[in-house]
């Protein structure tokens, strides 16, 4: 908090005075794909909200092991991602939903197995482990590990077919 008391509002927005200098063709792109960003960090929170209270449950109610609940809470989280992707994040309505859905199971799948061996070598520590309730701040850093390196930058190529996405337009020398 102390740091941002010490800033002056010219320091804050200094890392986007590189827009200043680009066209307005590609500061409104810039714009668009960092829009297009935060909505997926919206949809993501929602799909990993989706996800903690079904760890939660499965765990606190149901006494089944963290490790084991893991895998239908990822999988309930998923499918809130996919419906969210697809309809708000990337308006691909008229893309191939088959398409679609098979390219985001694919990287999903792999996104399964990623989060499941971050999510296995976090609560392997005896730091983590000896915790209650850690495995949901294992949960939430691990899913966004996976989130920012893996699923988000391959869910704009399974999404890319979207005839009315504006941020991905083919320029001119594509066509």
């Amino acid at each position: 908090m102390d740091l941002l008391k010490a800033l002056t509002p010219a320091q804050l927005v200094q890392p986007l005075h590189h827009l200043d200098s680009m066209t307005s063709s590609a500061r409104l792109k810039t714009v668009q794909r960092l829009w297009t960003l935060f909505r997926a960090l919206v949809a993501g929170g929602g799909a990993t909200l989706v996800d903690l209270v079904v760890l939660a449950l499965l765990v606190d109610l149901l006494a089944v092991p963290a490790r084991v609940a893991s895998i239908p809470a990822l999988v309930a989280g998923g499918t809130v991602a996919f419906v969210a992707n697809r309809r708000w994040v990337f308006h691909a309505r008229a893309g191939s939903i088959v398409k679609q859905a098979s390219l985001f199971v694919l990287v999903e799948l792999f996104a399964l197995a990623l989060n499941g061996l971050l999510y296995e070598l976090a609560m392997r520590s005896p730091t983590v482990s000896h915790q209650p309730q850690a495995y949901l701040v294992v949960r939430l850093v691990t899913s966004h590990v996976v989130f920012l390196g893996w699923s988000y930058p391959l869910w704009r190529l399974v999404f890319r077919d979207a005839p009315d996405r504006v941020d991905d337009a083919p320029s001119p020398h594509q066509v």
